[in-house]
Parts: C-alpha cells; structure tokens; sequence
C-alpha cells in the first residue's frame, strides 16, 4: 500500500487497504470462534505433558481466560488492520491514541473485574480476560472515529473497492509474515510446555515473566520497524532509493543506541522488573526470571538490527526472506538451542538465537 502512495496510486492503495482490513477481519473472526468454542480443550491437549503434582486448577483458569480473549480477537484484528493502514500513510498517531485507550481500559476494568470491590463481584482471570476485550473494544471505537473524521482514510467498502488483483497482492506480501508470526508463536509454546514438563509452574512462570519483559524492552525497535517500513516502502515507489537506503541507515542507528540503553537499564534493575512483573514471584522461580532478564538484554541491540533490516525487505515486498529469517530464528537457533543447553538455559539460548540471526541478516545484506 505504501509504495501506491509513494507512487501516488491512490485508487490502488485503496484497494489494497480495504482488501486488507477484511482480510483481517475474516481471519479474526475464525480465530475467535476456535478460541470462544474450543479454548479450554485446546488448553488442556496444550497442558497434557505436565508434570506429576502439577496444580490442575492453572490449567482450567488458563482455560476460562483463553475462552474470554478470545471473543475480542475479531475487533483486535480489525483493530490491527486500520491501524496498519494509518501507519501505511504515514501516520501513527491514531495508533498511539487507540493503544492508550486500551491500556487505560484496562488499567480501570482490571481491579474491577479482578477483584471485588464494593457491591461489584469480582471474577478473577477470566474477568482479566474480559478487560482485555473492553481494552480491545476502547481500542477499535478510537480508530473509527479517526476513520470516519479524516476525509482522507484509504478505506472503501465499495463493490468497485474489491478486486482479485488486490486479494493476491495482499495474500503474496502478508502470507509470509502471518506466518512467520505463527511460528515464531508455536516455537514459543514448544519452549513454554519444555518448561512446564521440567519445572512444572514455578518454571514456566519464570518463562513468563522473561517473555514478558523481552516482548516489552522490543516495542522501541518494533515501533521503529513499523515506521521505517512505511517510508521505505513509499520512497521505493517514488522511484527514491537513495533516500530509502539513508533512512534505512539512520532507523538502524537509532534503534541500536535505544536498544543498547535499554539492555543496560534491564541488567541494572533486573529484579525490580521481576518484582514488578511478578510481585508474589519468589525463591528459585524469581532467581532463574532475573536471570533471564539479565541474559535477555544482552541480546537486544541485535533486535535492532533484526528488526531494521526485516523492515528494509518489508518496506520492498520482500517479505518472503523475513518468513526465512523467523525460521532461522525460531527453528534453527533456538528451539535447537534449548535442547542442547537444557531448559534452564532457556534464555540463553534465546538471546544466543536474536544475535545468531542478527550476524546472518548483516552478512546476507552487506
């Protein structure tokens, strides 16, 4: 959509941006009717390694909240898709306006829906899960006023909007990354049941709580990846190289020095994170997540140049090397990685993974 802009089709990036967003919506739908219908069940095949003595009452709660995320997953990815078509136009204000709106959500619901508090009764996880789709909702409600106020959204429903054309470019571009997201997820759930079957819940919450921080120390260069995939992207349809491959350059440097900021911040203050993350965590589960969290950083300037680079063959439709690239990633480093240093070197393995695939990405772009 974004080399349209730059090349100023605006007739065919509209196309592609609604094609999209419907997509996503289809794709959403499914994804909450498995979840809404089969949840517990799935959670249970998930949880069936578990060691002996295991406390089953975390299984049927994972259940119960899996069951509740899972009917905000259709507005979620609506919510997704008109968000990467603000990004796409090289706005991402509504995207920042709509995720505070879900925080805030949350931030007001959860010890409403958690806990009880005056006449109203709480309902534990699963009323964590319902906040979350409240926050989902806060969310989507954002990005149709932005829609519907803004003149100049590339959205369309029209029947002349539709095109088959538009359905494969879609399908050719975004086909790799859905699925490189997919099993980067998979590979983590392979990681998470290894834990549960050898550490049983004390191992798998100190998993948690090291993903936990890793998936939030990313959102810098995540952010970084976005934009610069927008201006990559319309500078190559505007026929720009030179300009594209200088902000290539300059995305690259800025996420490094942020990420290298943060890798200093998370060692120095790895158990306040993990008490904050996970304030009841204590004994040996907290030692192995402050562990983790240390190791972790050590790896997050290489995140950078992962996620810059990944956003450089974005931003050119080259989205089938980022599919390569996850699978490096996930399948050759680090699931192997986990097997042969054990599972409490988890998180070595893991960081080992993120700088692996950093040093192939840089040799390959050289």
């Amino acid at each position: 959509m974004s080399q349209r802009i730059g090349d100023e089709d605006t007739d065919g990036a509209e196309r592609v941006a609604t094609t999209g967003v419907l997509v996503a919506a289809v794709f959403g739908l499914v994804a909450s009717t498995l979840g809404v219908l089969w949840g517990p069940q799935l959670i249970g095949v998930l949880t069936s390694v578990r060691p002996q003595g295991a406390d089953t009452s975390v299984v049927s709660t994972a259940g119960m909240y899996l069951s509740a995320v899972s009917a905000g997953i259709v507005v979620a990815s609506l919510s997704d898709g008109l968000e990467a078509v603000s990004v796409g136009q090289g706005d991402s204000r509504p995207a920042l306006v709509a995720n505070a709106a879900a925080v805030l959500v949350n931030a007001i619901l959860d010890p409403l829906l958690i806990f009880s508090v005056g006449p109203l009764d709480g309902y534990g996880v699963f009323g964590a899960g319902v906040a979350m789709v409240c926050g989902f909702g806060a969310s989507f409600l954002v990005l149709i006023y932005y829609v519907l106020s803004r003149g100049d959204f590339l959205i369309s429903f029209g029947r002349d909007r539709l095109s088959f054309d538009a359905f494969r470019r879609v399908f050719y571009v975004g086909a790799p990354v859905s699925s490189q997201s997919a099993m980067s997820y998979v590979a983590q759930l392979v990681v998470a049941i290894v834990m549960f079957r050898i550490g049983g819940t004390a191992g798998l919450a100190a998993y948690a709580v090291g993903s936990r921080a890793l998936s939030v120390a990313s959102q810098p260069s995540h952010g970084y990846q976005q934009a610069l995939q927008t201006i990559v992207a319309q500078n190559l349809g505007a026929n720009q190289i030179d300009r594209a491959r200088r902000s290539v350059r300059l995305g690259l440097a800025l996420s490094v020095v942020a990420m290298a900021a943060l890798a200093v911040t998370q060692w120095v203050f790895a158990g306040a994170i993990v008490r904050t993350l996970a304030p009841s965590m204590v004994g040996q589960a907290f030692d192995i997540a402050r562990y983790g969290v240390q190791t972790l950083a050590l790896g997050y300037p290489a995140i950078a140049i992962h996620y810059v680079i990944e956003a450089a063959f974005g931003g050119a439709s080259m989205t089938d090397l980022q599919f390569k690239f996850g699978i490096v990633k996930n399948w050759i480093l680090f699931l192997p990685g986990v097997l042969a240093l054990g599972p409490v070197s988890v998180f070595l393995a893991q960081m080992l993974a993120n700088v692996g695939v950093a040093v192939v990405i840089s040799g390959l772009t050289s």
